[in-house]
């Protein structure tokens, strides 16, 4: 019931429903308007401050040439949803030319954060307090958020669970990426969440499998899924490119034999759905023997243009592996192997580690091609240098050469130098004597894994090639 009285009031613009109104709870006028198609018809009220009739009628009529000529009035204040600014958000993506797959990321981080609000996407950006964002991190990284059936009833119900640490950060960014959008054009006068902090980022260090570890994951009794994880092992591919990889993208040899794979933008034939690599940086990636005989038979089981096939499908892509459900299944395969850590791109990161440690011939810009980095600084996260690489890289250096280096017998093919930027050359410490034979690096031994650093060193050869 309302606990004041109408003192006085008249029409500013009954077309905007638009009325000045005086009430006996405040001595000064109101403005009380329910424009059609702002807010879903929720009414809105905005003080003029001033208990002058005359005043208010001036400043009444002003409002209405700012509302009737589209720009947002001040009564739109702190009154914004979050769908709203979600679809003006949205807008601004597509204005500003970004691709389907990064709006679609937002999208799917907006529907999360919808998801989880009491009121969904009729919520006020307001609320989006630092208790509640602090709550809603907390869900994302305990239980997860149950998102809306899916439109097409063919494609599975999400299941809601807990997200990944990097994942989390995106959709708190996203969260409060939008209280920032909503200031910058004035649909906010504070920010209600100053105080929240977002959640680290992930650790510097990758999370790779060990070699006891792969043994038992590549145990799994289900011939359909071992394939699938020593491809991508071998290949270090990321999910999405093996789930989107076809038989049109398999390069042969002059034999007829798979040699390597093109990741690069593709259509759907099934359902004309575009697809591209990540960052658009295609690239060619060699197979190793065992890579190219597990292609050839998946290629060979496969009816449809997918590569490998995945049985028992729905929806319009019949055939097709999804993210989803190669992540359910090594979920599984790792409750049932007593695994405690890992997703499919750990995969990636294990045979990158390998590539970058145990590899002498993989350089880092090469590891850097192979794997699809826009950043070497990326790539160099594969790389773990131990202390005693460096003794034993550093046994058989002679400094004196550096300082006298040799006259006779100077290998050309290994003599390499430096330019200083006064013009001087020096040779680099890499010079040799050809008359001298090779110095071999003593062999590793194989480190133990140690329980809280298991993953860091996961092969390790017990004899390191010579030179």
């Amino acid at each position: 019931m309302k606990n004041y009285e109408i003192v006085d009031s008249f029409w500013v613009d009954e077309s905007l429903h638009l009325k000045a109104i005086l009430t006996t709870a405040s001595p000064c006028w109101y403005l009380q308007w329910n424009a059609p198609g702002h807010g879903k018809g929720r009414q809105r009220r905005q003080s003029l401050k001033t208990s002058s009739k005359k005043e208010a009628r001036l400043r009444a009529y002003a409002f209405a040439r700012e509302l009737a000529a589209g720009r947002s009035p001040t009564s739109n204040l702190n009154r914004a949803t979050v769908g709203e600014i979600i679809t003006l958000k949205i807008s601004r993506l597509q204005a500003l030319g970004r691709d389907e797959q990064t709006i679609g990321t937002y999208q799917r981080y907006y529907a999360t954060l919808t998801a989880y609000l009491p009121d969904g996407e009729d919520e006020l950006l307001r609320n989006l307090t630092t208790s509640a964002l602090e709550a809603f991190e907390k869900t994302l990284r305990t239980t997860g958020v149950q998102l809306p059936a899916p439109q097409d009833p063919a494609r599975p119900k999400h299941k809601p669970r807990a997200l990944a640490a990097k994942t989390i950060r995106e959709v708190m960014k996203a969260a409060k990426g939008l209280i920032l959008f909503a200031r910058k054009r004035h649909l906010l006068d504070h920010d209600p969440c100053d105080g929240y902090e977002l959640p680290a980022g992930p650790s510097e260090e990758v999370d790779v499998f060990s070699a006891a570890e792969l043994a038992l994951i590549l145990a799994d009794p289900d011939p359909v899924l071992v394939p699938l994880w020593k491809f991508l092992l071998h290949t270090c591919l990321r999910v999405g490119e093996l789930v989107w990889l076809m038989k049109d993208d398999v390069i042969f040899d002059e034999h007829g034999h798979p040699c390597a794979i093109h990741i690069r933008a593709k259509i759907c034939p099934l359902t004309g759905r575009s697809w591209h690599p990540k960052h658009k940086l295609e690239r060619i990636v060699p197979l190793s023997a065992e890579a190219a005989d597990i292609l050839v038979k998946a290629m060979q089981a496969s009816t449809g243009p997918w590569a490998f096939h995945a049985p028992a499908t729905l929806g319009a892509q019949k055939g097709k592996w999804t993210e989803d459900r190669i992540r359910d299944r090594l979920d599984k395969r790792l409750k049932d192997s007593g695994i405690d850590h890992g997703y499919p791109h750990v995969f990636r990161h294990t045979g990158a580690t390998y590539l970058a440690n145990f590899v002498p011939e993989m350089t880092l810009p090469l590891l850097q091609k192979f794997l699809g980095h826009q950043d070497i600084h990326t790539t160099m996260r594969y790389v773990h240098a131990q202390a005693a690489d460096v003794a034993q890289a550093m046994q058989g250096v002679d400094f004196g050469r550096l300082i006298n280096p040799p006259q006779a017998g100077i290998s050309t093919t290994t003599m390499n130098a430096v330019t200083s930027t006064t013009g001087t050359t020096v040779p680099t410490a890499n010079v040799v004597n050809s008359n001298e034979p090779a110095t071999t690096v003593p062999p590793l031994t194989n480190p133990v894994i140690a329980k809280n650093t298991r993953r860091t060193m996961l092969f390790r050869p017990e004899v390191r090639k010579a030179g």
